[in-house]
């Protein structure tokens, strides 16, 4: 098993924007973090994003462009707005990512701007991994991230329920359940697979224990009717034996930086809070 990705997780590491300086990235080493950066999800192949790279004159010429934007924000100080006019000036590289919304297109224009956003992040993975130091948070604002993967197996012959069967909750989830889809296809899942790393393969081995499960609420389930469907990773901030933890939102009055909210650990409940999260987003962002 491959752990680099999460050492690099692990060992990440922010300054401030006046301690980062030369050497940037050579060639090769900017060619890996632009082809990792581009690697997230873009429902519809839009690729809604464009990375533009400063150098030189032209990282204050951003910086003051950006500034500019804040003039009439109130109780913005002089210093504060200088702070900002000079902020790119200190990296030898700056690499802005922008959203190009297509229009257009049936994808929402949130999710077009989500994989901007995905390529943001991947950049920053990327040069941690390279050995880049970046602005940003201080490390111990970033709580564990455990992984608990989910597996799903289709069932292969006409559905026998009509409607969603839950059995007695487990450790880190709600059991193996019961789940229709759309067209009325039956599946059941998630299990609860403890993983070190993003993997979404559904073992086919794990059928006995899909088998066993399943049949404590229906005994009746014929052999050979399960087979491997999907599967999806809970980003959850407890892991195996421990109490589980409530959703973490961060905001400026948490890390200090403005206009930055960081929600962890938001699993599938987060679907169903979705608008109240974003509630809760909005006024942070008004702190």
């Amino acid at each position: 098993m491959n752990h680099e990705p999460l050492r690099a997780l692990r060992e990440r590491r922010s300054v401030p924007a006046s301690q980062l300086g030369a050497p940037g990235p050579d060639a090769q080493a900017l060619r890996q973090l632009l082809e990792v950066a581009v690697r997230v999800p873009d429902h519809g192949k839009l690729v809604p994003f464009r990375m533009i790279l400063l150098e030189g004159e032209a990282k204050l010429a951003f910086g003051t462009r950006l500034s500019a934007l804040l003039e009439n924000r109130p109780g913005l100080s002089d210093a504060k707005r200088e702070k900002e006019r000079r902020r790119y000036q200190y990296a030898p590289l700056v690499i802005a990512v922008v959203s190009r919304v297509d229009t257009a297109s049936s994808v929402p224009a949130i999710e077009q701007r989500l994989a901007a956003g995905n390529v943001a992040y991947n950049l920053l993975l990327g040069a941690q991994a390279l050995g880049r130091r970046i602005e940003g948070l201080a490390p111990g604002l970033v709580p564990r991230q455990v992984l608990a993967k989910g597996n799903y197996f289709g069932y292969a012959r006409r559905p026998a329920f009509s409607q969603l069967i839950y059995p007695a909750p487990v450790d880190g989830g709600l059991g193996i359940h019961v789940t229709l889809d759309l067209a009325g296809r039956m599946r059941f899942g998630p299990d609860v697979e403890w993983i070190d790393a993003e993997n979404y393969d559904v073992d086919p081995g794990r059928a006995a224990m899909f088998y066993a499960r399943i049949r404590t609420y229906w005994p009746g389930l014929p052999d050979a009717t399960l087979v491997p469907d999907y599967a999806g990773v809970r980003p959850k901030l407890s892991g195996p034996g421990e109490p589980a933890a409530d959703f973490v939102i961060q905001g400026p009055r948490e890390h200090g930086l403005a206009r930055l909210v960081n929600l962890y650990g938001i699993e599938s409940p987060g679907l169903t809070s979705s608008l109240s999260i974003a509630e809760e987003v909005v006024a942070r962002l008004q702190e």
